[in-house]
């Protein structure tokens, strides 16, 4: 049985349109490969320099102020990001965050000098906007839910049963987001578990319902790492 991707509310119209954007750039790299599938976790410092063609770079931007973590050049279609952060868990989106400037925010600057949070949340409106991007691109919602259900697959877990579960604030709810289902989440997209948390509070049935209860989100996000899952592979 398939997670019904139909049962699921669509997030607001502006993020479906910047959504809509990274869908389409990822389509473009997996055609170019000639994957049937994207690939995961998503190639982003490679499909940034090609097929996309922009100019990518890991270097020291203390040049450029205290506490630059990222740089973008629109005229010279460039990116950079800071080599501090080059074994961070979180590097990957700080990647896709700069791209999302570069393919949104063409007309809204030359240039883009980034500090302080490397996780989704700012309040100002181009980083919201990056930051959407970013975790479109990293976290496809169709593919996010095809894992989960590959996930409970691989298991040998009833799919029924188990989304029923962990809708709910029980303890198994609790013991399978935790032990399972974040974990091996994260390994497979390779994001930190605060941007997977925050793309599956987003997550909401037609009914309003979250898939991902709120109070069991804010204890993931609070009490870091969680033991890893049994690896797995995708295919």
């Amino acid at each position: 049985m398939t997670l019904p991707t139909n049962v699921f509310r669509r997030p607001p119209v502006k993020w479906c349109r910047i959504e809509e954007k990274a869908e389409r750039l990822l389509e473009e790299c997996r055609a170019f490969e000639g994957k049937e599938r994207v690939p995961l976790p998503i190639p982003v410092e490679r499909w940034i320099e090609r097929p996309l063609d922009y100019q990518f770079g890991i270097e020291d931007l203390s040049r450029f102020g205290p506490g630059v973590l990222g740089c973008v050049f629109i005229d010279e279609r460039e990116i950079l990001v800071s080599d501090r952060i080059r074994t961070d868990g979180r590097f990957r989106f700080k990647c896709a965050h700069e791209l999302g400037h570069m393919v949104l925010h063409a007309g809204k600057g030359k240039n883009f000098h980034e500090r302080g949070e490397l996780e989704p949340g700012s309040d100002i409106e181009v980083e919201r906007e990056a930051d959407r991007f970013a975790v479109g691109f990293l976290m496809p919602n169709v593919e996010l839910l095809l894992q989960l259900d590959e996930i409970v697959s691989d298991h040998a877990l009833d799919l029924e049963q188990t989304l029923l579960a962990i809708t709910g604030e029980s303890t198994e709810s609790r013991q399978l987001w935790t032990r399972l289902l974040v974990p091996e989440l994260c390994r497979r997209f390779d994001v930190s578990r605060q941007a997977l948390v925050y793309r599956l509070e987003e997550i909401r049935f037609r009914d309003g319902k979250q898939l991902l209860p709120k109070r069991i989100a804010s204890e993931l996000v609070r009490h870091g790492s969680a033991p890893s899952a049994r690896a797995s592979s995708r295919h």
